[in-house]
């Protein structure tokens, strides 16, 4: 359990000090697949935000079949967990960072984690009624642009890609989620026919 708790630590730190673009930060995680494996740990640390973000989502979706929502949703943010890894080892070898990948993961991983301690506050300053359209659309632009700068400077610090092998690491990303999130919500918000 104390080695969990190092490893998070040091995660956490490794990600906090590169998205505040100090290249120590990755240094700070072992460039091993077997550091590199347990840093998915970070999605089981993530899983109640990831819970309460479906939540948001599925106030805004009145009639939703819940249980089905939520499974698909879960679905999705296991895919989500594996994709990224997968597409960026493929990048990795193709710009001739390979040896780099494992850190590279790791640091992603743990820097998903305070990603979501952005999120949640934001979803829920966007969920309040409070909040009008402009400053809605303004919040997910500016929170939008956080997390693909924070992407890019990751994949710049800690995989040493280039400027432009960063914005295509960024991409790939993006595109992987929306892909898979618009998948999931349009299966999750599909009513089954009745018989």
């Amino acid at each position: 359990m104390n080695d969990l708790k190092n490893e998070f630590g040091r995660g956490i730190l490794a990600a906090w000090l590169t998205a505040k673009g100090d290249p120590r930060g990755a240094f700070l995680v072992t460039n091993s697949f077997d550091a590199c494996k347990r840093s998915f740990a970070a999605a089981i640390i993530a899983f109640p935000g990831f819970l309460a973000l479906t939540s948001f989502e599925l106030a805004n979706l009145p009639g939703a079949d819940t249980w089905r929502y939520i499974l698909v949703q879960m679905i999705a943010y296991g895919m989500g967990w594996a994709a990224f890894p997968i597409a960026a080892l493929g990048v990795a070898r193709q710009i001739g960072r390979v040896e780099s990948w494992a850190r590279y993961i790791t640091v992603y991983n743990w820097a998903s984690v305070i990603i979501l301690g952005l999120t949640i506050p934001a979803t829920l300053v966007l969920s309040s009624s409070a909040a009008s359209q402009g400053v809605a659309g303004m919040v997910q632009f500016m929170l939008l642009v956080a997390i693909l700068g924070y992407e890019w400077r990751l994949a710049r610090l800690v995989l040493q890609a280039t400027p432009l092998q960063a914005a295509l690491l960024v991409a790939v990303d993006t595109l992987l989620s929306f892909a898979i999130n618009g998948m999931a919500h349009h299966i999750a918000a599909v009513t089954p026919s009745l018989p």
